[in-house]
């Protein structure tokens, strides 16, 4: 059973003005089987209270991160009208800890395969939620953070090298119409040269100034190669936001409760707004959203803590 979660509201500061707060269902580790990996997959479902059909975001956590940790983020959208799917993947810090260290390629290929194991099953998800065929299977969005947000894009068709991937049929999937990139990943090795210039979809990239690249080995890099996905992709419907003294957890208001600097209310709303914003454009095709991204001053109106830009 669903459990209601009344005291979730939409982001007020720099509130984009469309829809309005509405209560949450959270339905936690909702179990699916995935035939290509042979394993249960749990799903954490956001949905609306109220509404009849719903577009939907999946969203990938970051490493050894949990999908509830991020809810000051992704039960603003379900509030808005969109059902937020989560799939717990195999490095989720639910699991029991790994006896050795995880082979990084099988992970990735793991993580990649969830986020469409999570669309095969929408059937499933939806009679667990009581509301079967409510899903609108035409309307979807791939999100992530960190390791999550690497596997949010090449859904969306980031490239990787040959034999990267190691499970059944193609890792990107055109079911995902547009993505957002939360504190994402620069080159790596995994990728193919032009890996970013395959990016076509409508995308939304943010990140920090405090927030440095740094994947647990070799050098450290400066903030902007978190926002290489929009500095490196194809122009049309990309669009980057950087607060300013922002680190990689928000001061531990999302990810990681034990990680960051100061707590950052005023970034995650800010956060929360935009992508919103964002969401209702490319996923709902609002065009009060729309004009919203093309118009917000959120230099001016955030006292020059956020930069938008858009290409």
């Amino acid at each position: 059973m669903g459990t209601t979660s009344p005291d979730i509201p939409a982001p007020r500061a720099l509130d984009p003005g469309i829809g309005d707060p509405a209560q949450v269902r959270t339905h936690d580790a909702v179990p699916i089987t995935d035939p290509v990996q042979h394993r249960a997959l749990p799903v954490r479902m956001l949905l609306p209270v109220d509404q009849e059909s719903w577009p939907i975001v999946v969203f990938s956590h970051g490493s050894l991160c949990s999908a509830g940790q991020y809810e000051r983020i992704t039960a603003s959208w379900a509030a808005r009208g969109y059902a937020v799917l989560m799939p717990v993947h195999l490095d989720a810090l639910e699991n029991p800890p790994a006896s050795e260290p995880p082979d990084l390629q099988k992970l990735l290929s793991s993580r990649i395969r969830d986020l469409s194991c999570t669309l095969d099953a929408l059937p499933e998800l939806a009679d667990a939620a009581g509301a079967p065929d409510v899903f609108d299977a035409g309307r979807i969005a791939a999100a992530g953070h960190s390791f999550g947000a690497l596997t949010a894009l090449i859904k969306v068709g980031l490239a990787l090298r040959p034999g990267e991937y190691r499970l059944d049929g193609s890792p990107a999937d055109a079911r995902f119409s547009a993505a957002i990139s939360m504190s994402g990943v620069g080159p790596l090795p995994p990728m193919a040269d032009d890996a970013f210039a395959r990016l076509n979809a409508p995308l939304l990239v943010t990140g920090g100034t405090l927030d440095e690249g740094n994947v647990g080995a070799g050098p450290v890099f400066p903030w902007e190669w978190r926002m290489s996905a929009y500095s490196q992709a194809p122009a049309g419907d990309k669009f980057s936001l950087a607060l300013e003294n922002a680190d990689h957890y928000l001061g531990g208001l999302i990810a990681r409760d034990d990680r960051g600097g100061d707590a950052d209310p005023e970034g995650v709303s800010i956060l929360a707004a935009v992508t919103a914003a964002f969401l209702d454009a490319y996923v709902k095709k609002n065009p009060s959203a729309i004009d919203w991204l093309a118009t917000i001053d959120l230099k001016g109106l955030t006292n020059g803590r956020a930069r938008f830009a858009a290409k």
